[in-house]
């Protein structure tokens, strides 16, 4: 069922490489995870790329958000991945959505608030691809990362103790992040979240043990 959803390019709009947003492909939008309908996603500027995703500073109606986006077929193909790969990029993302729910209690502190997650979709007019796909997963703006604010973890100390709390607060919550970098952590004034549970583990998951004890570490490390 498609949503009153749509992706608009606002005046500052640079396209990114991870998905055919230039080309005003006319997708047809439906709800993955989260509200059945939302406004219009007005795109300003490219924040950044991920391994297959553009992130874009945006609007949803008129709240600040930032949006991931995705074609998990471009995206596969710029990496050489073979077709098998494809979906698990999109589940990967459904994955990162269905995290954000669970996480409801910590979303506005230690998380973003999740706005939700659409799959867009666009008839090809060429022979040498499938339809066009896009995901789009929009996230609350909680500010620019540490990466942009310290060189590397001996520069952050000022931040030790919320990064712990974050943490605590996340593991306390069944949860591994399982990417410790300054580039998934956020902040705004005094707030600090993590972003980019892609690769996060849930308690009863196989390695979840494992990588609990290994975030541990690392977290000793660059907090000491």
């Amino acid at each position: 069922m498609s949503a009153a959803f749509d992706i608009v390019a606002g005046p500052t709009f640079r396209p990114g490489r991870r998905a055919e947003l230039e080309r005003g492909r006319p997708y047809v939008f439906e709800p993955l995870v989260g509200p059945p309908t939302s406004p219009n996603l007005t795109l300003l500027t490219l924040r950044g790329q991920g391994r297959s995703y553009d992130v874009y500073h945006a609007l949803l109606g008129d709240k600040p958000v930032v949006a991931k986006i995705c074609d998990p077929w471009l995206a596969a193909g710029e990496h050489q991945l073979n077709d098998d790969d494809v979906p698990d990029r999109r589940g990967a993302m459904e994955r990162e959505a269905r995290l954000y729910t669970e996480l409801e209690g910590l979303q506005g502190t230690v998380v973003p608030r999740f706005y939700g997650l659409w799959r867009g979709t666009c008839p090809s007019k060429s022979d040498y691809r499938p339809d066009y796909e896009l995901l789009v997963l929009a996230v609350e703006d909680v500010g620019e990362s540490l990466q942009a604010k310290v060189r590397d973890w001996a520069q952050a100390k000022d931040y030790t103790e919320a990064i712990r709390s974050a943490y605590d607060q996340l593991h306390d919550a069944g949860v591994v992040h399982n990417d410790v970098n300054l580039c998934n952590i956020m902040v705004s004034g005094p707030r600090l979240s993590l972003v980019d549970f892609e690769g996060a583990l849930r308690k009863g998951d196989a390695e979840f043990d494992t990588a609990l004890t290994s975030e541990l570490a690392k977290l000793a490390e660059v907090t000491a």
